[in-house]
């Protein structure tokens, strides 16, 4: 979760609330992580954008897929998570 924290960027952080992150990634096991595309998100660019599925079960039971395009933003050299769309 400090990972993920840390890793947004900083404009968009107050979106999440630590604790029920917690909960949520306990009751979460994660089986695996499919990329989809990237585009742009070189060294050279300032802007990144991923599209990807995560699978994983809630509470040992229920199967779920995120399938997510998310963009990302380069500032003083570092790599932030801005935002994503559900598809």
């Amino acid at each position: 979760i400090d990972y993920i924290i840390k890793t947004t960027h900083p404009s968009t952080r107050n979106k999440y609330d630590f604790d029920s992150l917690l909960v949520w990634a306990k009751s979460s096991q994660w089986i695996k992580l499919e990329i989809i595309g990237v585009e742009k998100g070189t060294s050279v660019d300032t802007i990144g954008f991923v599209e990807f599925k995560a699978y994983y079960k809630e509470n040992g039971i229920k199967s779920v897929t995120h399938h997510e395009y998310s963009r990302f933003l380069k500032e003083d050299n570092i790599w932030y998570f801005l935002e994503g769309i559900q598809k």
